[in-house]
């Protein structure tokens, strides 16, 4: 589980750098958004927003591989909706390309290039979710490549 932890700081440092898009915060003044890996605290949302929360939110093991998604949420305050609407779309396009952009982390984790995003809204809030699949290359069955290739004793 430290790898995943790992992959998901490399993504956090990644959003971080290319995530300069200011929009307000409940109170109305401009603030870029913060980024936290695990969901967005709820408990305290209003002094968070505009926030960016990173969740490795499932995984499933095959015989040819171990996969991974990451699932990047955008939390931001609507205080124009359409002003709003047209920042989140800026945030879910850059956060796709500078993911995929990579390819590779840690030399281990390959993003694979089917991404979904979705967005939702509520009274005061306005919400993007980017889910992401990772393979992670260079482990579990080794011996399945053997046999695939007719080595198999």
């Amino acid at each position: 589980m430290k790898k995943i932890y790992n992959l998901e700081q490399e993504i956090k440092k990644i959003i971080e750098k290319n995530i300069t898009i200011e929009t307000n915060t409940t109170e109305g003044s401009p603030k870029t958004p913060e980024v936290f890996i695990g969901p967005i605290p709820t408990e305290r949302i209003e002094e968070i927003v505009p926030a960016i929360g990173i969740v490795a939110s499932s995984g499933a093991n095959t015989l040819e591989s171990k996969e991974i998604d990451i699932k990047v949420s955008i939390l931001l305050y609507i205080d124009n909706t359409e002003e709003i609407y047209q920042k989140l779309y800026q945030m879910i396009d850059i956060v796709i390309e500078k993911i995929l952009e990579s390819g590779i982390y840690l030399d281990e984790f390959e993003a694979c290039t089917n991404t979904k995003w979705e967005i939702d809204s509520n009274s005061l809030y306005m919400a993007g979710e980017i889910s992401f699949k990772f393979i992670r290359t260079k482990t579990y069955r080794t011996d399945v490549d053997a046999w695939i290739k007719g080595e198999w004793e």
